[in-house]
């Protein structure tokens, strides 16, 4: 049977060909062994790299046994025009000059023995040279990975530390309107009869119970904004409500600072497009630092202008000030502050920074030690075409009055106070602890207007309640009311059925508008 016969159970393969030769030397089968050298020589122009040299070597190592010198010669050809074309394969140089200096050997050629002895000192060198470069770049790589191990470690180190100022910050930051809280409870039980004392007691636990909540929202909103889960609105919005409502909060803080606010508007639109929550958001800690950092009798000032592309925000303060360093490589970075003696966690910038970055924004600071700041904050907010009138004309001349009101509420200090709020307004309220006894009372209770509905309770949760009452009735009017109050806490509210949202701690205005909107 030939070599080139394929039948199934002869298949020459170039390995097959190195091999026949090895074994064929061994057995003394040479009409076998020559074969395989002849048919191995065809193929030996068309193969690749180790395959190539392999077979070389063993067609050499047949052709020096039979001392056919001639063809030796052919092959170290073979080996050297290879090696030409391909310098840098350093091993397979080294089988070539083995088979050179064995040659030389055989035949007592002392230039051959030192031509491949000096081949193979080259290669040697070659080997030493890159072991060299390459024991440089390990160290060098050593010495990174050290460095940035180390930088990594003083981060952490700057990250614990921070974070431990941060508690130690939140510790009396929080603790300090709690005080607050619990002092003038205190005061109003020993002075039961002096009203005006009463009252002012009253205002301050409203002052320290706000203060709180901005603290923790604080906290909540910056890591939200960590983890890259804080997802924007895209909604129509009327900007001088927005900007009435910004006004409204920090009045408040503006004359308990004995600070003038000042607020100037130039814009041709008014219905806008874009996240309105975020927006006031970014103004209010931006003027309520510019209330913070002033000087009693200190002016602020608002000023809106509406450009070619975006809208500008610009707050000024005749404030204390902050230095060039501190504003190139702190004021941004959560939990500093430049004054330490004020309140708060040093977030409120931090927020600021990565809200308007979030909505494609830009911001700028100028400031100077004992003159003041202005940050200029443009957003690229689209013009609404299409503005809808919201209710809230309507909203003035409607009440609750009357409304039969289902509230499921697991809190019972939540349950009691949402009860006042309602039937101070005229309300008719029937209460459920859970999911599963709204469930229930829903189908028993008559002429129902309204289910408030909380999100997290026991046995059965808001989001599975309105999935089983929607099944019932899907017309019924039902308003989510958590502590849950990021936008994908919202959305999940829509996509379970309820027809709306409101965020806790509720406030009865906020409340009662709310419920005539869904209504």
């Amino acid at each position: 049977m030939g070599l080139d016969e394929h039948d199934g159970k002869h298949i020459i393969l170039e390995d097959y060909l190195n091999c026949g030769i090895e074994l064929f030397s061994k057995s003394g089968m040479d009409f076998e062994l020559k074969r395989c050298a002849d048919e191995l020589e065809k193929r030996i122009e068309t193969m690749y790299a180790v395959e190539y040299i392999d077979a070389c070597i063993a067609l050499f190592d047949y052709y020096l046994e039979q001392k056919m010198f001639d063809q030796v010669k052919g092959i170290l050809q073979y080996m050297d025009s290879y090696m030409s074309k391909h310098p840098d394969e350093i091993r397979l140089g080294l089988m070539v000059e083995s088979s050179r200096y064995k040659y030389g050997k055989v035949i007592h050629d002392f230039d051959v023995i030192i031509l491949a002895l000096e081949k193979k000192n080259a290669y040697y060198e070659r080997i030493f040279e890159e072991e060299q470069v390459r024991r440089c770049h390990d160290t060098e790589r050593y010495f990174d990975m050290n460095r940035k191990l180390q930088f990594a470690l003083e981060n952490e180190t700057k990250a614990n530390q921070v974070k431990m100022r941060f508690l130690a910050s939140m510790s009396h930051d929080i603790r300090t309107p709690i005080n607050g809280i619990i002092g003038m409870l205190q005061v109003i039980q020993r002075c039961g009869d002096d009203k005006q004392r009463i009252k002012d007691a009253y205002d301050k636990m409203w002052i320290s119970s706000t203060h709180l909540l901005s603290l923790v929202n604080d906290i909540l909103d910056i890591r939200t904004l960590e983890t890259d889960s804080v997802v924007l609105e895209n909604k129509s919005f009327k900007l001088s409500q927005l900007l009435g409502r910004v006004q409204t909060i920090i009045d408040l803080q503006a004359s308990n600072y004995k600070i003038e606010l000042f607020m100037k508007t130039q814009i041709e639109h008014n219905h806008l497009m874009g996240s309105p929550t975020h927006i006031e958001k970014v103004l209010l800690n931006l003027l309520s630092n510019a209330i913070k950092y002033n000087r009693p009798g200190g002016k602020v000032y608002l000023s809106v202008k509406e450009k070619a592309d975006c809208f500008e925000f610009v707050v000024e303060d005749t404030g204390i000030g902050m230095s060039e360093e501190f504003i190139q490589n702190k004021l941004f970075k959560p939990f500093v502050q430049e004054n330490k003696r004020m309140d708060g966690a040093g977030l409120g910038m931090s927020i600021v920074y990565e809200l308007v970055k979030k909505m494609n924004g830009t911001i700028k600071v100028e400031s100077k030690i004992d003159e003041g700041t202005q940050f200029i904050v443009q957003l690229p907010l689209e013009i609404d075409l299409n503005p809808v009138e919201n209710k809230s004309l309507k909203n003035q001349t409607m009440s609750i009055e009357n409304l039969s009101i289902l509230v499921v509420e697991d809190n019972d200090i939540n349950m009691e106070v949402i009860e006042f709020m309602l039937q101070s307004e005229g309300a008719i309220v029937y209460k459920a602890r859970n999911g599963k006894e709204a469930v229930e009372q829903f189908g028993q209770i008559k002429d129902l207007d309204l289910v408030l509905m909380d999100l997290m309770m026991p046995i059965m949760d808001g989001y599975e309640a309105t999935l089983q009452i929607r099944k019932k009735d899907k017309k019924i009017p039902i308003l989510a009311m958590s502590a849950n109050a990021y936008m994908q806490d919202i959305q999940k509210c829509y996509q379970a059925g309820m027809n709306g949202h409101i965020s806790k701690p509720l406030y009865l205005e906020d409340l009662k508008d709310r419920i005539i909107q869904i209504l």
